[in-house]
């Protein structure tokens, strides 16, 4: 038959067990926990960094994009200003050509009206015209080639006049088509601000606390020896001195009596219930 000493103290070691069972698992527990609240705040924070360099990635292309629209239009305007350009030296080039042939065919104008003045006057002189009605037929000719000459001078003035007006046109056509070409990139585009990084979460988890572990442990290990100590102290256990062979009452868990003494049980001190310090 067992000895209420050792039934005692059975019960004490296993409540003391079972307590650290227990509190290891709350331990196990609560490091999964944190466990599992590190990690998710992790890949929270990872899944905003890849929304991020995603989302600027996309801006990056768009605003390289944006350039090399900006560019093209800026090289579409230069080749317009340069056409414009051309067109507009041609069309002085064949005013300047239509100009001269105009004055050379005055000049020949001229030319052939005084040979022909010439010619009536020496005809006049070898026919042997002389007097007021030869001096007047004169005048007369010479009067009809000086409005001659000045209707072409007029005429030729007229032409001219014309082809400036003609040239003034088109230098103002292509400057309303160079201006209207500068409309397109006169405005460079402008880069959207960055999109700025993401706040991260930080990790608010708390990391359970091995000095808890060890508390609990001492705690339930304390309990079960506490508990343990007042049901013996209450049955009055007895235990015989050895080497006398006299009865003792008193609590095996108590290091005053003399019961604790004659067994050499290990005694508990209250620093070890305190921190677990087994």
């Amino acid at each position: 038959m067992c000895e209420p000493t050792t039934v005692l103290a059975v019960g004490a070691g296993i409540s003391a067990v079972s307590g650290g069972v227990s509190a290891f698992g709350n331990y196990q527990q609560g490091m999964a926990a944190y466990k599992g609240q590190k990690a998710m705040t992790k890949l929270r924070n990872q899944q905003a960094m890849t929304d991020w360099a995603y989302r600027k990635q996309l801006q990056d292309q768009e605003w390289n994009q944006t350039l090399k629209i900006y560019d093209v239009k800026k090289q579409q305007f230069q080749q317009q200003v340069q056409e414009n350009a051309d067109s507009l030296y041609r069309a002085y080039r064949d005013s300047q050509i239509q100009m001269n042939s105009a004055i050379e065919a005055t000049k020949q104008q001229n030319f052939d009206a005084w040979r022909t003045l010439f010619g009536m006057q020496g005809q006049s002189a070898a026919a042997g015209k002389v007097g007021n009605r030869a001096g007047q037929q004169d005048r007369v000719n010479r009067m009809e080639f000086g409005i001659e000459n000045q209707r072409r001078l007029s005429a030729l003035t007229s032409y001219g006049q014309g082809l400036n007006t003609n040239m003034e046109t088109l230098t103002e056509q292509a400057n309303n088509a160079n201006m209207n070409a500068w409309y397109g990139v006169s405005i460079a585009p402008q880069q959207t601000p960055g999109i700025p990084q993401p706040l991260l979460e930080p990790y608010t988890a708390t990391k359970p606390s091995m000095l808890g572990l060890v508390g609990d442990i001492g705690s339930s290990v304390g309990s079960a020896v506490m508990s343990a100590s007042g049901l013996m102290g209450a049955a009055g256990t007895k235990a015989e001195v050895p080497g006398d062979g006299t009865p003792n009452t008193g609590n095996p868990f108590d290091k005053n009596s003399a019961l604790a003494q004659s067994l050499n049980i290990p005694l508990i001190n209250n620093f070890q219930l305190q921190y677990g310090g087994l």
